[in-house]
């Protein structure tokens, strides 16, 4: 292996020799400009329940997060999401627009309900992902979100689900739980926050 080469703004650089054996230390660079825009702050595994909860996850840090799952169901299943303040769900003030599709049918609908709603009955046995970005979750003002998830099952060979939803409450919110109703659900979930500058 060769050497690297951090070159200066205006001239010079500093070389970075491959040492023989690697020593047990990390390499931290200085300017932030160079660190990375999506920042992994928890993951978790879950098998055959009906619910997850994750707390103090959302802080002033970030004011947007990207919330990433992976989950199989033990039978036809509705996914949704409730945010989470001092350990309390919270179940109402939640509006989406739901867009989906399966086999050759589409759909449309509009759900007032107590959850952000991650996907229909459709998800059942086999993996389905979703993807979750939120904004302002923190802050004390209404949260957004926007979902999309994608997966398939025994008898609708793929399926789509997009959605996007406001929670019309001004409160700051440090988590969220995954409930999963009439099946459980086995996967994997990872919060990431997105760098404000």
């Amino acid at each position: 292996m060769g050497s690297v080469r951090l070159y200066g703004a205006t001239s010079g650089y500093l070389e970075l020799q491959a040492p023989d054996v690697a020593p047990d230390s990390t390499l931290v660079l200085p300017s932030d400009s160079l660190q990375p825009g999506l920042v992994h702050l928890h993951t978790e595994s879950f098998s055959a329940v009906s619910s997850v909860s994750v707390d103090d996850v959302f802080s002033s840090t970030y004011d947007n997060y990207r919330i990433a799952i992976s989950a199989s169901s033990s039978g036809s299943t509705t996914i949704g999401l409730r945010f989470r303040s001092s350990g309390t769900d919270t179940s109402s003030g939640y509006a989406t627009e739901r867009i989906y599709g399966y086999d050759a049918n589409m759909g449309a609908q509009y759900i007032s309900n107590t959850q952000l709603w991650l996907t229909g009955n459709d998800i059942a046995n086999e993996p389905a992902l979703m993807s979750i970005d939120l904004a302002n979750p923190y802050l004390a003002q209404h949260t957004l979100a926007s979902n999309f998830a994608t997966g398939s099952n025994s008898t609708t060979i793929t399926f789509v689900n997009l959605t996007t939803t406001r929670l019309r409450n001004s409160v700051s919110y440090d988590g969220f739980s995954i409930n999963s109703s009439p099946s459980t659900i086995t996967g994997t979930l990872r919060v990431y926050g997105y760098r404000n500058s």
